[in-house]
C-alpha cells in the first residue's frame, strides 16, 4: 500500500509540472519541449527524443499529414538545441517515457469513451470551492 501511495504522489508531482513544458508557441502553436522533460528524469533511462522519433515514426507521420505540417515543422529544434515537438504529439511522448503516466491516460480515456466526460481531481476539487466556499464544505464534511 505504501508503494501505491507513494506512487501516486510521484505521478501528482509529474502532472503538475506538465503544464511548464506546455507554455511556449512557435508561430502561434503549443508545443512541448521534450528535451526538458528528458533532462529533469530521473534514474537510469536509455530512452532519448531520437529513440522516441524513430519508435513513433509512422505515428508522427499520421499526426503530420493530420494537421498539415511536414514531419520536420512538427519536430523543432531551437537555438538552445531544446527539441521542440507539436502539442498532438505530447501524450504519446510522455506514454513512451513513463509508464505511469500511460496507466493515468489510459484511465482517463476509458472515463472518455465509458462515461462521455472525465475530470481530474485538481478540478473537481477546484469547482467544488468555487461553487461552495471552504467553510461551506467544511459544514457539509461535518
Amino acid at each position: 500500500m505504501k508503494k501505491q501511495k507513494r506512487e501516486k504522489q510521484e505521478l501528482k508531482q509529474l502532472f503538475q509540472s506538465i503544464p511548464g513544458l506546455l507554455g511556449k508557441e512557435i508561430m502561434g502553436v503549443k508545443v512541448f519541449n521534450a528535451s526538458l522533460y528528458v533532462d529533469n528524469l530521473e534514474g537510469e533511462n536509455n530512452l532519448t527524443v531520437e529513440s522516441f522519433k524513430e519508435s513513433h515514426s509512422e505515428f508522427i507521420d499520421v499526426i503530420a499529414k493530420q494537421i498539415g505540417l511536414n514531419k520536420e515543422s512538427i519536430l523543432t529544434t531551437d537555438e538552445s538545441g531544446d527539441v521542440y515537438m507539436h502539442i498532438m504529439l505530447s501524450v504519446a511522448f510522455l506514454e513512451y517515457f513513463n509508464v505511469g503516466f500511460k496507466v493515468w491516460s489510459n484511465a482517463r480515456m476509458i472515463e472518455l469513451m465509458v462515461d462521455g466526460i472525465s475530470m481530474s481531481d485538481n478540478f473537481i476539487i477546484g469547482n467544488t470551492i468555487k461553487r461552495f466556499g471552504v467553510d461551506q464544505l467544511k459544514e457539509m464534511l461535518v
